[in-house]
C-alpha cells in the first residue's frame, strides 16, 4: 500500500506541474513531523486543493471524500489507493418532495426588501425563523426533525425547525435569504446523516 500511495502521488505531482507553473508553500515548518494532524484546506475545487496538499506535504495524508465520489470508477480507485475515508453526505441522497412550496414567513411589500436584506446581514450569526407553506405536500410523512429542504433555485439547504402539519413547516435561515415570494416552487428533501460514529472512528484512527 505505501508503494501504491507513492505511485499515485508521483502521478498527481506530474499533473500538478503541468497545470501550475509554480506552487509556493508557506508555513511548512509549523507541521509536526510526528503525531496526528488534521489539515483543513480551502475547498475551492473538488480535487485541486486535495491534490496540491498531497503533492506538497511530506507526510502521508488520508483524505475524507464524498461517498458519491468514492463509488465512481477511477476516482474511487485512486481514493482507495490514497487511503481515503468515504463520508456520506445528505445532498448526495436528496429526494424530490411531493407537491410545491411557498415561503410565507416574514411577509412584507417589495419596497421593504432592502431593509430586510440589511437586517439579515447584520444578524448573520443568528438563526431566523421562516414559514413554509405547502401545496399538496406530505410534510408529516416525508420529513423528520433534523432533515433539511432545498428550494428550487437555491443552492443552500434549509434546516427544518418544526413540522406543523402536512402543509406547514418552520425553517431556520442563517444567511441572507430571498424575500417571500408568491411563486410556488418544487423542493428536495435532504435526510439527516448522523456523523457521530464516523467522527469517533476517525479520532480513534488518529
Amino acid at each position: 500500500k505505501p508503494l501504491l500511495y507513492f505511485s499515485v502521488k508521483v502521478f498527481f505531482n506530474s499533473i500538478l506541474s503541468i497545470v501550475f507553473r509554480e506552487v509556493q508553500m508557506i508555513g511548512l515548518e509549523n507541521v509536526p513531523q510526528y503525531g496526528p494532524v488534521i489539515f483543513a484546506a480551502n475547498h475551492a475545487n473538488q480535487f485541486v486543493d486535495g491534490i496540491t496538499m498531497l503533492c506538497t506535504c511530506q507526510r502521508t495524508i488520508s483524505f475524507m471524500i464524498a461517498e458519491k465520489s468514492w463509488n465512481r470508477p477511477i476516482i474511487g480507485h485512486l481514493a482507495w489507493a490514497l487511503g481515503a475515508v468515504p463520508v456520506k453526505r445528505a445532498q448526495d441522497s436528496a429526494t424530490s418532495g411531493t407537491g410545491q412550496v411557498m415561503v410565507v414567513g416574514l411577509p412584507f411589500s417589495s419596497g421593504e426588501q432592502d431593509h430586510f436584506s440589511k437586517k439579515m446581514a447584520n444578524r448573520e450569526n443568528e438563526p431566523k425563523t421562516m414559514l413554509i407553506h405547502g401545496f399538496e405536500t406530505c410534510f408529516s410523512s416525508q420529513i423528520k426533525m433534523k432533515d433539511k429542504i432545498r428550494l428550487a433555485g437555491l443552492s443552500s439547504p434549509l434546516a427544518v425547525q418544526q413540522i406543523i402539519s402536512d402543509t406547514e413547516l418552520r425553517i431556520e435561515v442563517y444567511e441572507p435569504f430571498p424575500p417571500p415570494s408568491v411563486e410556488k416552487v418544487s423542493f428536495d428533501i435532504l435526510k439527516h446523516v448522523d456523523q457521530v460514529i464516523f467522527c469517533h472512528l476517525r479520532l480513534v484512527w488518529l
